[in-house]
């Protein structure tokens, strides 16, 4: 049965819109929401803060992709945190981002 399929499968999730507690979060679920007539899930909230770090990093630096890798390397790292729909992002030396939360389900019947 499917009721049963699934039961014990764990499934992440970076984003939840009915959790959205920061101004840039909320902002986002309603910009979303007005915008597409949904509640947005992780991947678009995901996908617009990457865009939105890439587009800033653009207009400083210029369109050279060498210079907008590094110039958001250094986010959280020499320049502010930014306030993005998921949190604050801020990445450690070695690009990877730090302390962002991660909600983990699992399956029950």
């Amino acid at each position: 049965a499917l009721s049963t399929e699934f039961r014990g499968l764990r499934y992440t999730s970076f984003f939840l819109a009915d959790r959205a507690a920061t101004p840039a979060a909320i902002r986002f679920v309603q910009d979303y929401r007005a915008r597409f007539g949904a509640v947005p899930d992780h991947r678009a909230a995901l996908s617009y803060d990457a865009a939105m770090l890439i587009g800033l990093a653009a207009r400083e630096v210029g369109p050279d992709r060498r210079r907008i890798r590094d110039r958001i390397a250094e986010v959280g790292r020499g320049r502010p945190a930014y306030a993005g729909a998921t949190g604050e992002i801020r990445f450690d030396e070695t690009g990877d981002p730090v302390n962002k939360p991660v909600h983990i389900a699992e399956v029950a019947p």
